[in-house]
C-alpha cells in the first residue's frame, strides 16, 4: 500500500464500521495496521532520503576538491559559503588556528547519522 492511499485505506475501512460491516474492535485494530504500515514507508522514506543527501553531499564535495585549484578567491568563498553559513578564525598565542565553521542545514547531520 502507497503511503498516499493510507488515508483512502482509513476512511474506507471507517465507512465499513460505520455500515455495520465490522465491529469497533475489528475496526480498530485495522486502523492500528494502517497506522502501522504508513509510519513503515515513513521511516522507509526518511532512510531513502539521507541516502541520496549522503550522496548529494559527496557529490558536491568532489566537485568543490576538482574546482578549488581553478578558483580565485571570489570564486572560493562563494563556493565556502554555499557550504557554511558562518566561519570564525582565531590565531592562539602559540601560534595555532582555532577555527568554528557552521554548516548550513543541507550540509549538518540528521538524528540518523546524516
Amino acid at each position: 500500500m502507497a503511503s498516499t492511499r493510507a488515508p483512502e485505506w482509513r476512511a474506507g475501512w471507517q465507512r465499513l464500521y460505520e455500515f455495520g460491516e465490522y465491529n469497533w474492535e475489528t475496526f480498530i485494530v485495522k486502523r492500528a495496521s494502517i497506522r502501522e504500515e504508513e509510519q513503515r514507508l515513513r521511516e522507509q522514506a526518511d532512510v531513502h532520503k539521507h541516502d541520496d543527501d549522503l550522496e548529494w553531499c559527496d557529490r558536491q564535495i568532489l566537485d568543490l576538491i576538482q574546482v578549488w585549484d581553478l578558483a580565485d578567491s571570489s570564486q572560493r568563498a562563494r563556493m565556502v559559503a554555499g557550504i557554511f553559513t558562518e566561519i570564525e578564525a582565531n590565531t592562539l598565542a602559540n601560534g595555532q588556528v582555532n577555527l568554528v565553521a557552521v554548516p548550513r542545514p543541507s550540509w549538518k547531520p540528521s538524528s540518523n547519522g546524516w
